[in-house]
């Protein structure tokens, strides 16, 4: 057999976790064979010893072992930060969905079952390396693009600073103030002059901004000029010279500077200069007055406390703070150009130091912290720090922004982000039961054909006939749990109606008294004159099963007492709201209890206490579910060794007058009506066949809506009926009956689904359809909508004795 050897980057070391010789032998001979290192643990405890010692590139982890399980050991890899991102492959012989939902759960990458398939087991490894390996190399470059977010950040802020002071300056002095802009090739373009280059020069503003140097400087002058700007950009520094050019107003001899501007990465991008004349000193003066008080405005101004002062200064006290800076702490500025700037953080001296240093080295920094008003109150500050030179002394001037509302925003932030991915979770769930729940009703509806039919057809002996009920009644129970799990999924809405609960309870608890074992007790408080609660009696009595089914659980080691209890109280049953008629269903036992943390999970879809093979985790969750859709709620207590204890409430209505179950329709015989029966399920089209027929129904049978519709339109009137299933493939059954319905024809159309709910209703009667049937459906259940359809319509159908 020939493998693909792997590259270079996948000639990695794989560590083989697994208590079995041979399964170890076996799986070294094809990871050498694929040119990769190995490594084996016989157990857990020694694989994450080992992965400790040496971080190996991935894990083929066994899921079930003596001592330690590997879905425990992949638990402990991810929780450790030395190990978290360690690809994890589990191997098992078992082909169990829980095992591998566990497994992913768990932090598991991959899941290869038993027996081994050299080629499958080298691709998948390939794969989860070359994820491995993408994984390190975006934690690197998203901690490089961090670094250069924060770099640009700091660079940022000094811009923002030397802008508002360039500004003022450039507005207010009286000497020649211009911007050049440096391009490839050594080309410098004007990008902005103050006013005096206007009134020095006589050459207006927009003969000059967007301009190359050439086209604005004298001839004369630009050899010089293009030389100073190239010197300022090598030597990276301040250069001057004594320039004397002509212009249209006339010669000016002044003194040029220039300073290079550079961005994060080193590239000069500007050039800010400046052309002193002489002559208007005493006027500059004035102006730089002016300018001094205006920069003093500047200062006091904004949103931002500032705060300056010099670290090699004994003591290193603030020189320097703006009037914000005052108004947040509460300090008046003499307060605090006498204090250190350890004394208005809660941060240790020591951690302000090192800030300090790193800004001497580093030349800035960016970082959060938290000021101390004078009263003693905390607020969270974001400080941009800057270190200059003033007075041949390194300076920091740092700008001190308070961030409360933009943490209690982030707070908001991640809170609605966990809300959206549990809500993203539950829809993922919703979606694979809705599937599932679909293919099973199929399934169970094509049991209650051919088991009808069947059970028509035993001979008259009791046992027998009473054994295969068994089989009926479990597919009933199974599509109650359909039925359950569609609710829970919010694929499903039902039809509630006015029931008084307390019968239904007491006909569960009668349920349990058998199934318990003899040292576990029950005791009950049930009132029989409560008011009506709007339910689904199938809901409730699951809703009893599933609490007392876990109350046995926790008591079945040791015994003890369910108490269960049902009594009409006033409550609320959202906060804030009056108090209303409720019932109060409590379920208690003395059983071990819960603990607490899992207390708070009790009620997530899955999540479980119980030992693998003991349950699913839904039947809480799906409890919650129904509440909800009742409008009511459930509260779960607990003391861990005393017991646990579940408070349901379901909202009181007012009592209706009308019978409360409506009588049983009789079945008569047919006189030979001819039904359409369309159905893709050719078991179910089948067995529905045999069924109606033998009610004394003509039937014809159809696979798909596009043949059957050919059909109709052939010969209308020979049909009375049509039975159609939604879910077909080359034509749904809400399409079949729009185009029977633009065929011209009233012909009534029975729509059987799986995925039908009370809301649906109205948009099914638009489409022309008479009726919904959901699956699945008995004979009776079909024999029954069937009579309804027809009577409705006035067709040729005489009922024996049928009653509505």
């Amino acid at each position: 057999m020939n493998q693909e050897k792997p590259n270079p980057v996948t000639a990695a070391e794989i560590m083989v976790v697994d208590d079995e010789p041979s399964g170890l032998r076996l799986l070294s001979e094809i990871l050498s064979g694929g040119g990769y290192k190995v490594r084996s643990a016989v157990d857990g405890a020694s694989a994450l010893k080992s992965a400790k010692d040496r971080l190996p590139d991935l894990i083929l982890l066994d899921i079930l072992m003596p001592g330690m399980e590997g879905v425990e050991v992949c638990r402990r890899l991810k929780a450790d930060p030395q190990t978290k991102n360690l690809p994890v492959i589990f191997l098992s012989a078992f082909e169990e969905t829980e095992l591998k939902v566990q497994s992913l759960e768990a932090g598991g990458s991959d899941y290869i079952t038993k027996p081994y398939v050299a080629m499958e087991v080298l691709a998948r490894i390939k794969t989860q390396l070359e994820i491995y390996g993408l994984q390190k190399k975006l934690v690197k470059q998203t901690a490089l693009l961090i670094s250069e977010i924060s770099d640009r950040k700091q660079t940022l802020e000094i811009l923002r600073l030397r802008e508002r002071q360039l500004t003022l300056i450039h507005e207010s002095v009286t000497d020649i103030i211009f911007v050049i802009g440096v391009e490839p090739d050594n080309q410098f373009r004007f990008l902005s002059v103050n006013d005096s280059f206007t009134r020095e020069t006589g050459v207006p503003k927009d003969q000059v901004i967007g301009k190359l140097f050439q086209e604005v400087i004298p001839e004369s002058a630009q050899s010089l000029v293009l030389s100073k700007y190239k010197q300022a950009i090598q030597k990276r520094e301040v250069t001057h010279w004594e320039e004397i050019s002509t212009y249209p107003k006339g010669t000016i001899v002044g003194l040029v500077s220039v300073s290079p501007i550079f961005d994060s990465r080193g590239e000069c991008k500007r050039l800010i200069g400046t052309i002193h004349n002489n002559t208007q000193r005493s006027q500059n003066e004035k102006v730089l007055r002016e300018s001094e008080e205006k920069f003093r405005i500047m200062f006091n101004s904004g949103n931002d406390a500032v705060f300056v002062h010099q670290p090699e200064n004994d003591p290193n006290t603030f020189i320097e703070v703006n009037d914000i800076a005052c108004d947040s702490l509460g300090y008046s500025r003499a307060e605090l150009l006498q204090m250190l700037p350890f004394e208005i953080t809660d941060q240790e001296p020591e951690v302000i130091n090192g800030v300090l240093q790193e800004i001497m080295r580093e030349g800035g920094s960016v970082f959060e912290s938290v000021h101390v008003t004078k009263a003693g109150k905390k607020f969270p500050v974001e400080i941009s720090t800057q270190k200059f030179e003033y007075n041949g002394k390194p300076t920091f001037i740092s700008f001190a922004r308070n961030i409360t509302d933009r943490k209690q925003a982030e707070a908001q932030r991640l809170l609605l982000e966990a809300q959206l991915r549990q809500a993203q979770k539950l829809e993922a769930v919703g979606t694979m039961v809705g599937g599932i729940s679909h293919e099973l009703n199929n399934i169970l509806q094509s049991m209650f054909l051919y088991g009808g039919l069947v059970q028509r057809m035993l001979p008259e002996d009791k046992n027998l006939r009473a054994n295969f009920q068994h089989i009926l009644t479990d597919g009933e129970r199974a599509r109650d749990i359909v039925k359950q799990i569609l609710t829970f999924s919010r694929k499903n809405k039902v039809d509630l109606q006015p029931y008084a609960i307390h019968d239904i309870v007491l006909e569960a608890l009668s349920f349990m008294r058998s199934a318990l074992p003899p040292n576990i007790d029950i005791q009950q408080d049930i009132d029989m004159n409560c008011g009506l609660v709007r339910c689904d009696k199938t809901q409730i009595h699951q809703i009893i099963i599933n609490l007392c089914n876990n109350a046995q659980q926790a008591m079945e080691e040791k015994g003890g007492t369910l108490n269960v209890s049902l009594n009409q109280i006033r409550a609320s049953l959202t906060k804030g709201d009056p108090k209303t008629d409720v019932l109060e269903l409590i379920v208690s036992d003395t059983g071990h209890g819960i603990d607490p943390t899992d207390l708070e999970k009790i009620l997530d879809p899955f999540f479980t206490t119980r030992q693998f093979g003991r349950g699913t985790g839904l039947g809480l969750s799906v409890i919650h579910g129904i509440l909800e859709m009742m409008g009511g709620k459930i509260a779960a207590s607990s003391e861990p060794g005393v017991g646990a204890k579940f408070q349901l409430l379901f909202p009181v209505i007012d009592r209706v007058d009308r019978e409360l179950v409506p009588p049983p329709i009789e079945i008569p015989v047919a006189n030979e009506q001819t039904i359409l029966l369309v159905d893709d399920e050719e078991s179910i089209r089948i067995a529905t066949q045999l069924a109606l027929t033998e009610k004394g129904f003509a039937v014809e049978c159809l696979s798909d809506g596009e043949q059957a519709l050919k059909f109709f339109k052939a010969n209308p009137d020979k049909y009375d009926l049509i039975v159609t299933d939604q879910s077909m493939l080359k034509m749904s059954g809400t399409d079949f009956s729009r185009e029977i319905r633009k065929s011209g024809s009233n012909i009534p159309i029975l729509l059987s689904t799986g995925h039908f709910d009370v809301e649906s209703k109205k948009e099914y009667q638009n489409m022309g359809i008479s009726g919904i049937i959901q699956k699945p459906w008995t004979v009776d259940e079909l024999m029954e909508r069937i009579i309804k359809e027809l009577k409705v319509f006035n067709l040729k159908y005489t009922t024996l004795g049928s009653k509505e």
